[in-house]
Formats: structure tokens, C-alpha cells, sequence
């Protein structure tokens, strides 16, 4: 009965063994949206061992990466997803890693993170059987993911349908635009998107108390440049005197200060944002 056991014992810890020996996995990462997305994988080459990081791979719109990872050991890896401004995955249960901004093979680090290098989100996947066989015969393994734009949060994922490609292919960086109020009184603000013709489309004004901030934009406007701009009408230097007129979308400049009845004068200030820059503040003092 003794032997009985211990041959028992052995047969369950070969097949352990053999349940976590490194094999390779296929990657069938399908991109369902308009840009090129890059993804980040980080694994386990030995049951031992720390994450190994392998970025980035490019997959272009409409078409699925058919790769393969070496040397994957476990049921699992972690995979991350990336494409201007937007995130995949971002939810509860998910893994932060250090991603370097270049492509190579690496251990991943977990945060804080050093220099060149920043925290991103990985979903963890279970790895599945495919039905082709290895060297050894052994089956490979094979993980999928449908990358899409309902996958994000409702905000986000309406951004992702209207997003345009920089110039590498990947989605435009979706620009923010923040307000704060640093004097003693509330004030309304407004976000003003410049127009071809010189006019503007301004967005719903909302009251900003004393002391606080808030975005008031988020999108893609026209040559990277928002305008921010409070209903004061004491201006001081820095800011554009603007006319908003409350019945339409008409803004005219106010050359000396004054603006005609049926128009509220406006103080704003430009933000250009710059090829890589997707957040931009600007501060208000209302007096």
C-alpha cells in the first residue's frame, strides 16, 4: 500500500510538472478598431521566475496578430493593450507593470516605477488549448482577445469611434482641457473650439466655485488648440477680451473691453497643445 502511494505521488507531481513546463503560446489579438493598437505581453518562463516583458507589437485596424510566445510556462499571462489616450483593460482584478517606451524582451517591474518606464494595466488571460501540437508533441497553448471600442468606459468608447490616426497609425491623443479658479468668487467657464471661419463652437457654460478646478473639455479639436474662457469682466493681462453672445454661438473680439447689450463679456486664454501633450490647465482669478 506504502509503494502504492509514493508511485501515486510521483505520477501527480510529474503531472504537474509537465502542466507548467514552458511551451509556446499563440497570440489572437484582433483589432476591431479604426487605428493601430500596440500590445504588451508579460509572462512566466519558468514556474520560478518574474514576469518577462515583451513589447510592443503592432496589430493595424481590422486585422488579428498571429504570433506566437516562447517559452510560456503556467496557465496564465497578462496582457496589455494601448492606443493614444485610451487603455485597454481597466478594471477591477487587473495587474500594473513598468513599461519601457521602446520594444524589447525584459523582466517587468512592478511600480514605482524608473526612468523611461511607466505603470500600465494587464488583464490577466487563461491560457487555452489550441488543436496544434509543438516540438515534443505537446499541444500549444493559445490565448484571444477582441480589441474594440465598446470594451471602454462609455465616454471613452464614444471618443474611440471619432478618434483620427497621428501620424504613426495609432489613435490621436485625446486632449483635456482643465480649468481652476484661484480667486474668491464662483465663475462660469466654458470650453470655445475655434472654427476655419474665425468663429467658434463653444460648449454649455458651467459655474466654477472659488477654489476649485474642473475639465471642461475632452476631445479632438482642430489643430490641437481649445480655447478656455470665464465670464469676468475684469481681465487682466494674459487673456484675449472676447464678446459672447448667450442667444447663438457668435463670439467677436472686444477690442476695448466693452461688448454690446445682448453679449457677456468673456476672458480666454488659447491652449495648443503639442504632439504629445494631452492635458492642458489654465487658471482664472475671479475678483
Amino acid at each position: 500500500m506504502t509503494r502504492f502511494l509514493c508511485l501515486l505521488a510521483l505520477l501527480c507531481t510529474s503531472a504537474a510538472a509537465h502542466a507548467q513546463a514552458p511551451r509556446d503560446v499563440l497570440l489572437n489579438i484582433c483589432n476591431d478598431t479604426r487605428f493601430t493598437v500596440a500590445s504588451a505581453a508579460a509572462y512566466r518562463t519558468s514556474p520560478q521566475s518574474g514576469q518577462t516583458l515583451r513589447a510592443w507589437f503592432l496589430i493595424q485596424p481590422g486585422e488579428c496578430l498571429n504570433g506566437a510566445l516562447n517559452g510560456v510556462a503556467g496557465e496564465t499571462l497578462d496582457l496589455h493593450v494601448m492606443s493614444g489616450s485610451f487603455r485597454w483593460p481597466a478594471a477591477d482584478g487587473d495587474s500594473a507593470f513598468c513599461v519601457p517606451a521602446a520594444g524589447g524582451l525584459q523582466y517587468a517591474s512592478f511600480p514605482p516605477c524608473g526612468g523611461g518606464q511607466e505603470a500600465r494595466d494587464f488583464r490577466t488571460q487563461r491560457i487555452e488549448r489550441s488543436n496544434r501540437r509543438g516540438s515534443g508533441g505537446r499541444y500549444l497553448g493559445r490565448v484571444s482577445w477582441r480589441i474594440s471600442c465598446s470594451d471602454l468606459s462609455a465616454q471613452d468608447a464614444a471618443l474611440c469611434l471619432q478618434a483620427p490616426r497621428d501620424e504613426r497609425g495609432l489613435a490621436q491623443l485625446a486632449r483635456t482641457l482643465e480649468v481652476c479658479n484661484t480667486g474668491g468668487r464662483s465663475v462660469e467657464v466654458l470650453a470655445m473650439i475655434p472654427r476655419p471661419d474665425d468663429t467658434y463652437e463653444t460648449g454649455e457654460p458651467q459655474s466654477l466655485p472659488a477654489g476649485t478646478c474642473a475639465p471642461i473639455y475632452r476631445g479632438f479639436p482642430p489643430d490641437s488648440q481649445v480655447l478656455a474662457a470665464a465670464t469676468l469682466t475684469q481681465r487682466r493681462g494674459g487673456f484675449e477680451p472676447l464678446c459672447w453672445f448667450t442667444d447663438g454661438n457668435a463670439v467677436i473680439n472686444s477690442t476695448d473691453g466693452s461688448c454690446p447689450e445682448n453679449a457677456r463679456p468673456l476672458a480666454a486664454q488659447l491652449a495648443a497643445y503639442g504632439p504629445f501633450t494631452d492635458s492642458y490647465t489654465v487658471y482664472f482669478e475671479a475678483y
